[in-house]
């Protein structure tokens, strides 16, 4: 609870009142891009015509336009972007072979770690453990128990860049 908390607090801002509103520039900019994500993720998996790279290039596509659209760029996130597009590329299993539960663990956790130069920089590594508990709990546990491809997958595409404001 706390963590969906301090994704909300960078979403909100305090006007000279201490009223709290909503930065709805902010939300739905966000909202936009998790959407994008999740559909360029599931893009990449389908197969049918669609090359992976559309997976592999568009996740990071949309936390490059996320952190220019906050103001937050840095340009140690160009190796950041770099690690996310490599994390992309595997599920850490032998072709062929279905995905266990420790499969998704590493993906999860690639999918954080690729952030840690940043968070570094930055010096918010208590965003950063949060960020990497999230993604990786929540990689392991919906592509453990949702049966569903396409849901599984947008699931995946979502989660990165839903989270990007812990960092």
């Amino acid at each position: 609870m706390v963590i969906v908390l301090d994704i909300c607090v960078h979403l909100w801002h305090i006007d000279s009142m201490t009223r709290k509103k909503i930065n709805w520039k902010a939300a739905l900019g966000l909202t936009v891009l998790t959407t994008i994500g999740a559909v360029l993720y599931r893009l990449g998996g389908y197969g049918h015509g669609y090359n992976t790279k559309i997976r592999d290039l568009g996740v990071p596509a949309c936390c490059a336009v996320y952190f220019v659209f906050t103001q937050h760029w840095n340009w140690i996130l160009v190796l950041c972007l770099g690690l996310l597009f490599a994390s992309q590329t595997t599920y850490f299993k032998k072709k062929g072979s279905d995905a266990k539960w420790y499969n998704w663990l590493f993906v999860g956790l690639a999918f954080s770690i690729s952030f840690l130069p940043y968070s570094l920089v930055v010096g918010n590594m208590a965003g950063f453990l949060y960020r990497t508990v999230i993604v990786t709990v929540f990689t392991v546990l919906w592509s453990e128990f949702i049966g569903r491809d396409t849901t599984e997958e947008m699931g995946r595409g979502a989660i990165q860049i839903a989270t990007l404001p812990l960092l």
